[in-house]
């Protein structure tokens, strides 16, 4: 698992790669990353419910989950 200043990193990184694309690629990436998440529902889907679950059993406060 990635720690924040390794992910803030990698997005600035991004950042400049996205500045430079055309429209045409910043749509394309966009339908990529949509039909990734159709394609992957379920299995995202049952992830968030197994870290939900986790959350409620350590004991976390439920209006932090």
């Amino acid at each position: 698992m990635l720690n924040l200043t390794e992910m803030g990193q990698r997005a600035r990184t991004a950042s400049y790669a996205l500045a430079a694309a055309s429209t045409e690629q910043k749509n394309a990436a966009l339908l990529a990353i949509a039909d990734a998440l159709e394609t992957n529902a379920e299995t995202i889907l049952a992830a968030n419910r197994a870290d939900l679950d986790d959350a409620r059993a350590a004991g976390t406060d439920a209006t932090c989950i």
